[in-house]
């Protein structure tokens, strides 16, 4: 019998995670950042274009969902340095254990940012309390969409964005 898969499940599964990337060709964390994020990447110039044309320069607060090992926001605050990062994964031992090494690779502080473990689905914020959510690779792994939308939804400021 195949295991339900909820929140509960995906938590487990990345508490033990060691691979990135694409699921047909897993890499090491510091292989996924290099392929990721060098400056000859197309990856790296897509996100940094993306991310330059929608995130302002001072939004604020800022949200990643299902960040993984953080390196979407810790790329955003190696641009970005102003705003207050906060770093949400289902897993919050799987995002303390790689965002140390992701910090390092953007040359940045991850201690001036805040690791979370949320669920997508109960945002532990005010409404409005964010200018910009970050969703990287990971609307799939929502339990509930259309309640992570929602919650979403109302933790953004009015004029936020959400990039994904």
């Amino acid at each position: 019998m195949t295991p339900e898969v909820n929140n509960a499940s995906e938590r487990s599964a990345r508490d033990g995670q060691e691979l990135f990337g694409h699921i047909s060709s897993p890499q090491t964390l510091d292989q996924y950042l290099s392929s990721t994020y060098s400056p000859e990447s197309i990856k790296y110039r897509r996100y940094k274009r993306i991310l330059s044309d929608l995130f302002p320069v001072h939004a604020g607060n800022v949200l990643e969902l299902g960040a993984g090992a953080g390196d979407l926001s810790l790329f955003c605050m190696s641009l970005f340095p102003e705003n207050r990062y906060f770093i949400s994964e289902l897993s919050i031992k799987h995002l303390e254990k790689h965002a140390g090494r992701t910090a390092e690779f953007f040359k940045v502080d991850v201690s001036k940012a805040k690791l979370l473990e949320v669920e997508a689905e109960h945002i532990p914020f005010e409404d409005k309390f964010f200018s910009v959510v970050l969703i990287k690779a990971a609307v799939h792994h929502f339990e509930n969409p259309a309640r992570s939308f929602g919650e979403i939804h109302r933790v953004l400021k009015q004029g936020g964005s959400t990039v994904h």
